[in-house]
């Protein structure tokens, strides 16, 4: 009688530490539960083991994701390799069998290499843009330097004084100096 307990309590343990597993894993419950109840140690190891196919499909989808934002070090030219590979991603190219065409938005073209093209124009587009909303937003040097000489700030072709302060960057000074 008493081995039959034994083994019942020792197996709900199991059964339970194996259920703990396979939630912390992102498995199935009771598929841990019931590993570890009739399985004992060696269920443990396979619960451990197993996670579900839904995590997987994410850890798969995770690693096939291509970053979004393309690394300023990377050249933006066609004869550059990866600058393709994330143009093909940022720009959703991708061949219709039917078709036999690449698709780019809703464009179609006969090559990839047109679909590139069209790619990196549009992003060459979007580039100039960018410059010119940032250009707009950002005062130029020389009025930068008339607000300069308005708040008292010199040059001394090294560094840039602000009463008894000095500063590497004119930023910094007019920072300081547009303090209440």
């Amino acid at each position: 009688m008493e081995f039959w307990l034994t083994v019942i309590i020792g197996s709900l343990i199991f059964g339970f530490v194996g259920m703990a597993i396979a939630d912390h894993k992102h498995g199935s419950k009771p598929a841990g539960f019931w590993l570890g109840f009739l399985l004992w140690p060696i269920g443990l190891v396979i619960a451990a083991l197993l996670g579900s196919p839904a995590t997987a499909q994410k850890v798969e989808a995770a690693s096939r994701k291509k970053p979004t934002k393309l690394d300023d070090a990377i050249e933006r030219d066609l004869s550059n390799a990866r600058y393709k590979v994330w143009l093909i991603d940022a720009y959703r190219i991708e061949k219709n069998e039917v078709l036999g065409e690449f698709l780019c938005g809703e464009n179609s073209f006969k090559t990839v290499d047109e679909a590139l093209d069209f790619a990196h124009a549009k992003e060459v587009e979007k580039q100039a843009q960018a410059e010119i909303e940032r250009q707009k937003r950002e005062p130029d040097e020389g009025t930068l330097m008339k607000e300069a000489e308005a708040l008292g700030i010199t040059f001394d072709g090294e560094f840039y004084h602000f009463k008894t302060y000095r500063y590497e960057k004119l930023a910094d000074a007019l920072a300081y100096a547009k303090r209440p």
